[in-house]
């Protein structure tokens, strides 16, 4: 009688032991990465499932500004962030996330831009200008501006 007791109360201790807490699989882009175009968004994949309430993701540029645009989706053990960056440099994540069973992941990542955002002169069209004017400008007119 005496084991059955003790079975059942390890049975009961089993089950009440709170649930792994979630931890983070990947993150996109990777941390210390060197990006040479900018990203969209930014992505955690978790090892669990992501509670819809209670997570909070940040994205900042060097200088401390905010550079996500708050569209936080979660889906599955994926969390989404959008971005809006405008230019070239080195960015802070900051996330807090809620596993469904709790648990609670913070951390921060770090990536950079470089070479992106800005394109070069060299890659700038420049119109031929002699082919427009006799395109688009009657013959006199022409005449009068190339002369």
């Amino acid at each position: 009688m005496l084991s059955r007791i003790l079975l059942a109360g390890v049975a009961l201790l089993l089950l009440a032991a709170p649930s792994q807490a979630v931890e983070l699989v990947t993150i996109k882009p990777a941390t210390g990465s060197t990006l040479n175009s900018v990203p969209t968004q930014i992505t955690l994949q978790l090892d669990g499932p992501v509670a819809e309430q209670g997570n909070e993701v940040q994205v900042s540029d060097n200088q401390g500004k905010r550079v996500d645009d708050g569209s936080l989706e979660i889906s599955g053990n994926k969390v989404l962030i959008g971005i809006k960056i405008v230019s070239d440099g080195n960015f802070s994540i900051n996330y807090q996330v809620m596993g469904q069973d709790g648990s609670v992941l913070t951390g921060t990542s770090t990536f950079s831009i470089a070479n992106s955002v800005n394109p070069s002169p060299s890659s700038s069209v420049t119109p031929n200008l002699p082919i427009l004017k006799r395109l688009f400008l009657p013959h006199s007119k022409m005449e009068h501006l190339l002369s």
